[in-house]
């Protein structure tokens, strides 16, 4: 039995799928994990991909769905047939040098779950990245949580990061499907599940060290208020509190909507779709939060055609506060 599975939900991921799998292959110890490619019928030469890892590496398997079930079900496709003792799903995004050996270390103290912390992929040939996500002032190796508050809030917002959540397949296993299937088209479906894995949980690790390269995210297919204000509310005041995650944990992270505001301006500027997105869901769940939603309520209905002025000046003000 393999200890651990990297899967890759892949959907016309021609242009990356290469790079990901490279990324897992050149790894120390990469011939001891089951690999396995589960295409969501592809319209592009990602098959092709596929079996030509399948055919030259043994413990690669390519599976591919006859018709495109989503990509929510794709996931849990890969989760429930995956064989080993770990799973981690691998996005469009790189496995740093040496982490693999890393994670099998950590993974050998037997965690209920492991996150992994991940950074922006500011380049390719070499991999050049920014600083992790999770800060932990250069601190590198394991950390282990002190309780599951002490998880949630250091990871925060972070948790809905799919290449970062490694999974022990039995905790996942005992999940009922029924509620398995309740995140289902809400882009949070990872985040569900792993948060409902930390129920009970005793051992639960994060890695300090860059272990992932994001792939950069250029747009935005789905409606960003709903998932954002309504979605994310529901995984912090109704999955984050059935396993035992405080409330004033969860109204912290709550709080915590910088991130999540500068993201509409970027988004608005790249998305033309953005002017259909669900407004009464920001005004629903930011009620009580003034403040933040006299801010969201800025970027919602900053004039669209100011927006690259708006991101221009953004950016200046990032630069000159990094030299600083």
């Amino acid at each position: 039995m393999y200890n651990l599975t990297i899967a890759l939900p892949c959907y016309n991921l021609e242009k990356t799928l290469r790079t990901s799998m490279d990324s897992i292959l050149k790894q120390r110890r990469s011939g001891e994990i089951e690999i396995l490619i589960v295409d969501n019928s592809s319209t592009d030469k990602s098959v092709e991909i596929a079996k030509e890892y399948e055919k030259q590496y043994s413990n690669v398997t390519c599976i591919i769905n006859e018709t495109n079930i989503g990509p929510d079900r794709n996931f849990l496709k890969c989760l429930e047939i995956a064989t080993g003792r770990y799973v981690l799903l691998l996005g469009d995004d790189i496995l740093m040098d040496g982490i693999l050996e890393k994670i099998m270390a950590c993974l050998e103290e037997d965690p209920d779950f492991m996150f992994l912390n991940y950074s922006p992929l500011l380049g390719l040939n070499p991999v050049k990245t920014g600083k992790t996500y999770v800060d932990f002032q250069s601190e590198s190796g394991s950390y282990i949580a002190e309780s599951v508050d002490d998880f949630f809030e250091r990871v925060g917002t972070r948790m809905t990061f799919l290449s970062s959540l490694v999974f022990k397949k039995e905790q996942f296993d005992k999940i009922p499907a029924e509620v398995k299937e309740l995140y289902i088209n809400t882009y949070f479906l990872q985040t569900h599940l792993a948060l409902l894995t930390l129920k009970k949980s005793k051992k639960n690790i994060i890695l300090r060290d860059n272990c992932i390269a994001a792939g950069p995210n250029y747009g935005c297919g789905y409606d960003f208020y709903n998932v954002w204000f309504c979605q994310y509310h529901k995984l912090l005041f109704e999955t984050a509190a059935e396993i035992g995650v405080s409330k004033d944990v969860s109204e912290r992270l709550w709080k915590n909507q910088n991130a999540t505001i500068r993201a509409i301006f970027y988004f608005r500027w790249k998305t033309k779709a953005s002017k259909n997105w669900d407004k009464s869901c920001v005004r629903k769940n930011l009620k009580g939060y003034p403040w933040i939603k006299f801010k969201a309520m800025v970027a919602i209905y900053w004039p669209r055609f100011l927006l690259p002025i708006v991101m221009c000046v953004r950016a200046i003000y990032r630069k000159l506060k990094r030299k600083n």
